[in-house]
């Protein structure tokens, strides 16, 4: 979610890629309010960090289990930024729209920081 975000928002001044840890495929939930908030993620994959190929000079884990389990980046600074982690959370819920409403929150609040992000980024040197 938050890279595109970041490439709708920002992506004449910064150019962003989006890896986890590992690869999981696209999670429909998340395309789906993406979707619904005017996003075009007909393009988007799951990649790996290893599998980006430009430069990387700055790597921002949004989940804390990607800040836990991101591998070492000598050369590359790191920081975090943690937003809730939907599947998680609702892994055993029944209710698809309790499901969607959790998705929604956190889209919204990744779409919010992301509108910040020069300002953050400023706050923490980087």
């Amino acid at each position: 979610m938050a890279e595109a975000y970041a490439k709708q928002i920002w992506g004449e001044r910064f150019s962003f890629f989006s890896a986890g840890t590992e690869i999981h495929g696209l999670n429909p939930r998340a395309m789906q309010v993406l979707r619904e908030d005017g996003l075009n993620v007909d393009k988007a994959s799951s990649k790996q960090l290893e599998d980006v190929t430009e430069p990387i000079h700055l790597i921002i884990s949004v989940c804390s289990s990607a800040e836990a389990q991101c591998p070492a980046t000598p050369g590359r600074k790191r920081l975090h930024y943690g937003f809730d982690d939907p599947p998680g959370i609702t892994k055993d819920w029944d209710r698809e729209e309790d499901v969607l409403a959790v998705y929604r929150r956190v889209r919204d609040e990744i779409k919010t920081w992301i509108k910040d992000l020069p300002q953050w980024l400023e706050a923490h040197n980087a």
